[in-house]
């Protein structure tokens, strides 16, 4: 059994319809059709209806927004068990028990935590209220990399992430680029530090193309290069 048919078994498709659309629907797409029906309160017979044609017995493509798209990798890079915790623990506090959520998240994983934090801004999308949930400072081990001090490269820096802002969604921005910091630069490299291997992987996987663009852009053309750790941890001449 594929994951996608494992994860509709989860969300409470029934099973024919479950193996008709399972072929059709990355997980990372199962994940934000469910967190869609989860925040907007609906049930596992309207997720089925969005991704099935009852009519033609055929699977058919759901129009939900793109902005849940981040959300969906973030859940998919999870353990499934994991993802669908935070789905429910965010589900039951969003949006007016904040401060309880956090307590419970403090002795989750640093990548749990930014996971959570991005189903807290689709679910309060839809239910309104706050849409930043603010967690308590990570423990010094996960913190956020240090930038370079330099005037150069700290303006390099910021211009940057200027010409990624506006190509890029918020839950997109604040997710993987604002931990972010520069480490290092130089005339043919620039190191970019991420605060966890969660980050470091979907900045890689995603976004390396962006940020080598964005540099260019702005007249510095170098390799990038996607690390974990602060900047006296790096080790780089």
């Amino acid at each position: 059994m594929n994951i996608t048919r494992q994860l509709l078994d989860r969300f409470g498709l029934n099973t024919p319809v479950a193996t008709a659309v399972a072929p059709t629907l990355h997980p990372a797409e199962a994940w934000a059709l469910w967190l869609y029906t989860r925040a907007a309160r609906l049930t596992p017979a309207w997720l089925a209806k969005q991704v099935y044609h009852f009519g033609s017995k055929q699977p058919q493509s759901a129009a939900i927004s793109s902005r849940y798209d981040a959300v969906g990798r973030v859940l998919a890079a999870l353990p499934p068990a994991e993802a669908e915790q935070l789905v429910d623990m965010v589900d039951e506090h969003c949006p007016h028990a904040a401060v309880a959520l956090v307590t419970l998240l403090a002795g989750f994983s640093a990548p749990a935590q930014a996971a959570a934090t991005a189903i807290w801004r689709s679910i309060a999308e839809q239910r309104g209220g706050e849409r930043h949930l603010a967690l308590h400072p990570p423990p010094a081990a996960s913190a956020a990399p240090q930038a370079l001090a330099t005037p150069e490269a700290a303006g390099l820096w910021r211009a940057v992430l200027a010409h990624l802002q506006g190509s890029l969604t918020a839950a997109d921005w604040h997710t993987w680029l604002a931990p972010c910091a520069l480490l290092e630069l130089d005339a043919a490299l620039a190191v970019v530090g991420t605060p966890n291997t969660f980050v470091r992987d979907e900045l890689a996987e995603h976004f390396h193309p962006a940020l080598t663009a964005a540099f260019a852009a702005c007249g510095h053309p170098v390799r990038v290069e996607i690390v974990i750790s602060a900047w006296q941890e790096v080790g780089r001449a």
